[in-house]
């Protein structure tokens, strides 16, 4: 999701939820976007600021390409896919895997390595020479998931709750952050579903998208985008580590590795799950059959295609918002069903899609380039803004980073962190009784983070 749904959205789900005072709205939708705000140069630019609570919420697109480049430079030689010992890893894992990409599929059993059925001779091959650990990487990547309305998701709001109602009286601020930050984490389960914050190739996407506003010339068909193999940006990604997806192959150059950070995510999907007015349609890797290529081409209708309905998932995703601000604002509540309408009264038909009206915006053509994508964002930030001062005469204004908020969020965070982290590691060690393909190792995330501010280029030797 962008800044027009993790900012204005979450401004006025907490509006309808009980926090009619604006400025307490604007406290958690602020929080809420600032996980998309707090990339690792933030940090290295605040650290005299933020103490003891550094804290990185996300990564740019560049800090992730630098890393993974570096690391490939002077470790060449690990593990193919399982390295436990990989202070970037972890710190990939650390930041995506909590704050953007909550896992959902945790005992999911039937999502295995051995029920992927390799496609072309190279990963025929691959598969031959799988060992033990990795096959467990793959299973747990598989599980890693994300996905909406999990039970660890309303784990995570109890936590939230615990956050809120420890903080309000001793330091309201910081309890707003910790709901604004709970509030970034459940949305995006929403738009993220099915996607990993752990990168490897058989938990992402062969994505085409088909919009009926959308006019596409391509190879694939009329009316049909393949997001990965059409855009120049995924081609020229990295230096090291080039690939390109051509139909249903994969080229690998120097060793490309399954778990390269490229397949983090909704990498290969690009924008489209962040777009709140489209429908796109894409076969899971994991499941996708040997002729994908044609049938796609030939839009045929087949078992196992998935249609992800943005404008209905992003609804139900600001349903949520509303049901868990509720919830967590009722200390004495023990229980609550996410999509439920039935506890707001007067504000029901807007939670129900009258706010809505401005989400399925009919777009003529989409530019896959950054300048169009940012210019569709701050338009849609501009239909929100113009649609709560019309409605409701509330002014959230602009988003900024405020450097003399960033302690206090930082420690809501790196709080919530460590408890995210913590319980999928007890949750991960249920699963792989026998000990788990990885580990969510907290303390070497801090310290490679404390040498990633302190040194430039990133710190290498805790190798």
């Amino acid at each position: 999701m962008n800044i027009d749904f993790h900012y204005f959205a979450t401004f006025f789900a907490a509006y309808c939820s009980g926090f009619k005072d604006e400025k307490k709205a604007k406290q958690i939708a602020w929080a809420a976007q600032m996980v998309d705000e707090l990339t690792m140069e933030v940090a290295k630019k605040y650290k005299d600021k933020l103490g003891d609570n550094l804290v990185a919420t996300v990564q740019s697109t560049d800090e992730m390409i630098s890393e993974y480049t570096s690391y490939e430079v002077y470790c060449p030689n690990v593990h193919f896919l399982y390295d436990p010992n990989r202070p970037l890893q972890q710190t990939v894992r650390g930041i995506w895997v909590p704050f953007h990409f909550f896992p959902g599929h945790l005992s999911d059993e039937k999502f295995s390595a051995e029920n992927i059925v390799p496609i072309t001779s190279w990963e025929k091959n691959f598969f031959k020479q799988l060992d033990t650990l990795d096959k467990k990487y793959i299973n747990a990547c598989l599980r890693l998931r994300c996905a909406p309305n999990s039970t660890g998701i309303k784990e995570m709001l109890n936590y939230i709750k615990k956050q809120y109602h420890k903080y309000k009286d001793k330091n309201e601020e910081e309890a707003l952050y910790a709901i604004g930050i709970g509030m970034h984490v459940l949305a995006d389960t929403w738009s993220h579903d099915d996607f990993c914050g752990v990168p490897l190739y058989y938990t992402s996407k062969i994505c085409y998208c088909h919009h009926e506003n959308f006019k596409y010339k391509s190879t694939f068909g009329e009316g049909i985008y393949h997001i990965a193999a059409d855009r120049e940006y995924y081609k020229n990604i990295m230096d090291e580590v080039k690939y390109q997806i051509d139909r249903e192959k994969v080229y690998y150059h120097k060793e490309l590795r399954l778990n390269s950070i490229i397949f983090a995510g909704h990498g290969l999907a690009g924008y489209y799950p962040d777009y709140d007015f489209i429908k796109y349609y894409y076969y899971p890797r994991y499941s996708c059959p040997p002729n994908l290529s044609e049938i796609i081409k030939m839009n045929v209708d087949v078992e196992g295609i998935q249609i992800p309905d943005n404008p209905s998932k992003y609804k139900d995703a600001f349903l949520a918002m509303c049901n868990a601000i509720s919830y967590i604002l009722d200390k004495e509540k023990t229980d609550f069903n996410l999509l439920d309408t039935t506890n707001f009264g007067s504000k029901a038909d807007y939670i129900k899609g009258k706010i809505f009206d401005i989400i399925p915006k009919k777009i003529p053509y989409i530019q896959e380039t950054p300048e169009y994508y940012e210019g569709i964002v701050k338009d849609r930030c501009n239909q929100w803004k113009s649609y709560l001062e019309r409605i409701e005469h509330l002014h959230p204004y602009e988003f900024k980073l405020l450097s003399g908020e960033i302690k206090q969020f930082a420690i809501q965070a790196k709080s919530y962190r460590d408890y995210a982290l913590n319980w999928l590691e007890r949750k991960m060690k249920e699963i792989f009784q026998d000990g788990p393909p990885f580990s969510f190792d907290i303390s070497t995330i801090d310290q490679y983070l404390y040498h990633y501010c302190i040194n430039d280029p990133i710190f290498y030797s805790l190798q």
